[in-house]
């Protein structure tokens, strides 16, 4: 679905692509303190062809410290989900049934951001749940947030922190 003559920064060995889809049905109400909202469309091959879409939302806020903070909040849809934000271009195929993941950002000063990320998946395919598999999965989602987290890195070397925050 992506120009083939795209660059693209980020790899990951399991993603075929990602894109992203802006223009959303109208209907949704925004949550309190949402201030963007959106759908990554994925296909990944992982020993077969999967594909689902995701949504996010993005949260600003201040918690009870006082202290800035940003939630990232994604969220695998089920086709009929999917369908009320966007025309879809393919149905869910996923080795899991669901998937969540939380990402929460705090400015604890101006020079300094804590990262915590929470993520959930849930299945019932018979080769995931099989002991010899289980750390393949852990290993396949490790290398996944270490790729993130080098991301950032490297994405913070290269603006300034009065950019970043803005």
């Amino acid at each position: 679905f992506t120009n083939k003559k795209a660059d693209c920064k980020y790899h990951n060995e399991n993603l075929v692509e990602s894109f992203v889809v802006r223009d959303l049905k109208p209907g949704f109400t925004k949550e309190s303190g949402e201030v963007d909202r959106y759908i990554i469309g994925r296909k990944v091959y992982n020993r077969g062809d999967f594909g689902y879409y995701e949504l996010v939302k993005v949260f600003e806020g201040v918690n009870t410290k006082g202290q800035k903070t940003f939630m990232i909040v994604q969220k695998m849809l089920e086709d009929k989900e999917a369908k009320s934000y966007i025309p879809t271009k393919f149905e869910k195929e996923s080795a899991f049934d669901k998937s969540t993941g939380v990402y929460t950002l705090t400015q604890l000063s101006p020079k300094e951001t804590e990262l915590s990320y929470v993520y959930k998946a849930e299945t019932e395919h018979w080769i995931l749940n099989k002991e010899v598999s289980i750390p393949q999965v852990f290993s396949s989602i490790s290398k996944s947030i270490n790729d993130l987290v080098k991301t950032v890195d490297a994405e913070s070397t290269r603006l300034t922190r009065d950019i970043a925050s803005n």
